[in-house]
């Protein structure tokens, strides 16, 4: 299984090319699981790059998850766009 920091760099070159991330084996990421772990966690400034490339994006749908992660109010205020775009709606469950 790849690494929370791993999974996260492997998904944002595709979000932000418009484009579904893939996995190495070339099947398609279903949802982004962003799930922190006891020694890797993303940051709000993660999130922000995240939301940014999924701003950008109308091709991924499908759940974020984001817990275990140390994330603060901004993180929130990052995410907020995504939610009222007015097409390609990204995130189906957070």
């Amino acid at each position: 299984m790849t690494s929370l920091i791993g999974r996260f760099m492997r998904d944002l070159p595709f979000l932000r090319q418009g484009m579904i991330p893939q996995e190495e084996s070339g099947a398609t990421v279903e949802s982004l699981d962003y799930t922190g772990e006891e020694h890797e966690k993303l940051s709000d400034d993660d999130v922000r790059d995240l939301a940014e490339a999924l701003l950008v994006n109308n091709k991924f749908s499908g759940d974020l998850n984001l817990n275990a992660n140390e994330l603060t109010d901004l993180a929130a205020l990052h995410l907020a766009p995504i939610f009222e775009k007015q097409e390609g709606y990204n995130v189906t469950k957070l």
